[in-house]
């Protein structure tokens, strides 16, 4: 699924990937232990990407992206 746990134990060469590697590692932390934290983080980032069901998405607006209010 993220690349993270594919065994690779050293950032990657470049600055950008290495920043993809941080926010999605942060996300996986927030998210297990604040999730409210962890939406805010996504929508700071875009990281990670997530695929998206637009059948089962209860999104009015547009149904093939995640909501980015939260109520």
């Amino acid at each position: 699924m993220y690349k993270v746990f594919s065994g690779e134990a050293s950032f990657k060469a470049n600055s950008a990937d290495q920043l993809k590697q941080i926010w999605i590692l942060k996300y996986l932390l927030k998210y297990m232990q604040d999730p409210i934290q962890g939406f805010y983080e996504y929508r700071r980032t875009n990281y990670p990407i997530s695929p998206i069901n637009a059948a089962a998405s209860l999104n009015v607006n547009k149904k093939e992206a995640i909501p980015l209010r939260w109520l």
